[in-house]
């Protein structure tokens, strides 16, 4: 009877320590896991790489105008967006309602430049669709080592040939920190 009493208290000793532990974890992964999903999202604080980048971009607008520009990325006085996306690239889609915000805030203060290989009548048709007012761009040279991508979307932060922020993925470009972070470039 003894040991039959003794398991029945060791069982409920047990359920009693587990039961919190098991609602932790449902509630951990069910409420706080998207929520921690979306904060990964969210662009992190600027890290500086300070790559030094000595190359010229031979960029074509996609707006229909045929005419090459050459972007010297160490001779830009002004802050610089170099953001690489596609057309079925849904997470670089999401992320140009940001930019768009981001173009507007900053105005002059920086230059976008959104690069694609895409074909320009591709580009167009989307572009055109969405309403976005946004400088894109077609190249079809290689692009330097250091502006080269292996996932889309992949934004840069330039200011006179010196990379001082990456980031890969989609984020809210129209940030507070992001604006202070190129606000602080500009001086």
């Amino acid at each position: 009877m003894r040991t039959k009493s003794f398991i029945w208290g060791l069982l409920a000793g047990m359920g009693i320590f587990l039961i919190p532990i098991i609602g932790f974890f449902i509630y951990t992964t069910t409420v706080l896991g998207p929520e921690l999903e979306k904060l990964t999202q969210e662009l992190d604080p600027p890290k500086h790489l300070y790559t030094r980048l000595n190359e010229t971009l031979t960029l074509v607008p996609v707006s229909g105008d045929s005419t090459s520009i050459a972007l010297q990325l160490n001779v830009q006085s002004k802050p610089i967006i170099v953001n690489h996306w596609a057309t079925w690239c849904k997470p670089c889609i999401l992320e140009m309602e940001s930019f768009e915000r981001l173009h507007s805030r900053l105005g002059s203060e920086v230059e976008f430049y959104f690069l694609s290989n895409e074909p320009a009548e591709t580009q167009k048709q989307l572009i055109d669709k969405k309403g976005w007012q946004l400088p894109f761009y077609h190249y079809s040279d290689s692009l330097p080592k250091d502006l080269s991508f292996k996932q889309l979307p992949t934004t840069y932060i330039i200011k006179n040939g010196v990379i001082y922020y990456k980031h890969v993925g989609k984020a809210d470009w129209n940030s507070d920190v992001v604006v202070d972070f190129i606000r602080g470039l500009g001086n």
